[in-house]
């Protein structure tokens, strides 16, 4: 009786060491089939050239520019704005803005050794946002029922930024930058064709 009682003991014994095993092999091969196993993802770009065109581009003056953008989202109920709705954004812009002229300058010759050049009218050559930081975040928030309220479009905001006539005003505001750059530039063209040359730079409104 006492042998019968001891197999049986061993028999469940037994078991448990061989469900053990049992568990560490599925363990390890899972481990191993998850390290053999590749992770694969595509992507594809499609790049098409719109057109090519040559220019007669001269910048002037370089502005960095720095704008503080406010944006506010909330959902209308009833034709009402709906209570603590509202979803808020607050974000920084840095970009570049690039002013000189897009069309060649006239040359006269005036006298022996003397030139006049007439620069057409400033315009906005382009804008490029910072390379390092061209715009940060730096605040978003919403009231309680705010999940109602469609997100914030950040980048549509930075888009419009560009398309803003402000960067017009800024013409005016920097003219005189940009002449003296501008004749700093033609006068050490010409200066380091013939040092005796007389230059006179004018400009057109």
């Amino acid at each position: 009786m006492y042998f019968i009682k001891t197999f049986f003991k061993l028999k469940v014994y037994l078991w448990v060491v061989v469900a053990v095993l049992l568990g560490l092999l599925s363990m390890w091969g899972y481990g191993y089939l998850s390290g053999s196993m590749e992770k694969q993802s595509e992507a594809k770009v499609s790049t098409t050239i719109e057109y090519i065109e040559q220019v007669n581009e001269l910048v002037f003056l370089n502005t960095s520019v720095q704008k503080i953008i406010t944006a506010k989202n909330y959902t209308i109920l009833f034709g009402q704005e709906m209570p603590f709705s509202e979803k808020s954004a607050l974000l920084i812009v840095n970009y570049k803005a690039k002013f000189g002229i897009k069309s060649p300058v006239t040359i006269e010759k005036t006298g022996e050794k003397r030139y006049r050049i007439t620069v057409p009218s400033f315009q906005v050559i382009g804008l490029e946002l910072d390379a390092k930081e061209p715009y940060i975040l730096y605040d978003k928030s919403g009231d309680i029922l705010s999940f109602t309220t469609e997100e914030i479009d950040t980048g549509q905001l930075v888009t419009d930024e560009f398309k803003s006539a402000e960067q017009t005003s800024f013409l005016t505001q920097y003219e005189d930058d940009i002449k003296e750059s501008a004749q700093n530039y033609y006068h050490n063209l010409f200066k380091s064709i013939s040092s005796d040359l007389q230059l006179e730079v004018v400009f057109e409104q």
